[in-house]
């Protein structure tokens, strides 16, 4: 890309998503959305309520979030898919898309990749057209058939107009149509990685990445593997507020501290203590852990439900282990990536220094 083509875009009104990929800060695996994840979530979708149902939670995900997550515009003019909007001016459709009867991503992948090559005023602007054409179809407004993009052209057509219009909105409300409408939770269609994020923001299951706080498209700060893993052990259905064991807080009873000392004979000597001053950490670590417990609690704590919140939480931490290992795998990557590069600077630096130079620095 050029600096006319970094300009032409900003005017864009996918500028905020597309300076994330400018700016490096696109991690391919944290974006990566989870089609069981997509379900689980469209499972909770309420039509009579027109929200998700999560547990005791209910939410409805608004054109505001959407502007807050990828960065768009929601107020605006309206976007209306239900008639063709007349092309005017341009020529972009008869310029660049006249020997195609349908578009398809893989028909906008090859055009960008050619239109970016080329030089001049039309051929910078038709390649900020393609950008965004290509995030409508891919991202905000994708569907089987790919039947919105004819009129979504007329809406890139002038640059100097894209930003009146409410994407954010007109992403959102697409989204809702397709939810509606839905024969099943597999027919929707639309900006359904926009779910996932969403969900980050609204359920705080997870914890953002960290010094991306405050990187205004929100997105770009949640690791949807992270995601995934937090999904398969908390069930997004049962979502509630945690509540404490007692209404009230239970009567704290008495504790005697005793010093237990096990002999040389096998034999274990108790000895009260009247302050905590008098108790030796040193010979109370003596003891075996099982003697600790029967000196310490009323019984032992083996019940299923104990169980099975441990075999609940070993399978999170197995899940978030299995993540961490495959991000250390793309650092180590990057990692290995950067020294060539590194290298092959150096080489190249040391070819072109005069002895002049070198006595300069």
């Amino acid at each position: 890309m050029t600096k006319p083509h970094i300009e032409l875009m900003r005017r864009a009104p996918f500028w905020g998503l597309f300076i994330c990929y400018l700016d490096g800060f696109i991690i391919e695996d944290a974006c990566k959305k989870s089609n069981n994840d997509i379900v689980s979530i469209l499972k909770c979708f309420d039509k009579g309520k027109k929200a998700f149902v999560f547990g005791e939670r209910i939410e409805r995900i608004t054109g505001n979030d959407m502007s807050l997550l990828f960065g768009l515009p929601y107020v605006g003019e309206e976007i209306n898919f239900q008639h063709y909007k007349r092309i005017v001016g341009s020529g972009f459709m008869e310029r660049q898309l006249a020997d195609y009867k349908d578009l398809s991503k893989r028909v906008l992948e090859e055009q960008l990749l050619r239109v970016v090559k080329l030089h001049g005023s039309v051929e910078e602007s038709d390649f900020v057209r393609f950008v965004c054409l290509y995030f409508c179809m891919t991202l905000f407004f994708c569907n089987s058939g790919n039947n919105l993009m004819k009129k979504m052209i007329a809406y890139v057509n002038n640059l100097e107009m894209m930003h009146i219009y409410a994407w954010a909105t007109a992403a959102t409300q697409n989204l809702e149509n397709s939810r509606l409408n839905m024969n099943s939770v597999e027919s929707v269609c639309g900006c359904l990685v926009g779910l996932l994020f969403w969900v980050c923001e609204r359920t705080k299951l997870i914890q953002p990445t960290k010094e991306r706080e405050h990187i205004s498209s929100k997105f770009v700060k949640w690791n949807l593997l992270e995601l995934y893993a937090k999904m398969k052990c908390v069930p997004i259905h049962t979502l509630q507020e945690i509540k404490p064991k007692y209404e009230t807080s239970p009567t704290i009873k008495g504790t005697q501290i005793m010093e237990i000392i096990s002999n040389s004979d096998g034999k274990i000597s108790k000895t009260h203590i009247n302050s905590i001053d008098d108790f030796d950490p040193i010979k109370a670590f003596q003891l075996l852990p099982t003697q600790l417990m029967e000196c310490n609690q009323e019984g032992p704590s083996n019940s299923e439900m104990d169980i099975y919140d441990m075999q609940r939480k070993l399978q999170e931490v197995t899940t978030m282990l299995d993540v961490e290992c495959l991000k250390n795998k793309d650092l180590f990557t990057e990692n290995e990536r950067l020294k060539k590069e590194i290298v092959k600077l150096q080489k190249g630096k040391g070819k072109d220094e005069s002895p002049e130079q070198c006595n300069m620095i």
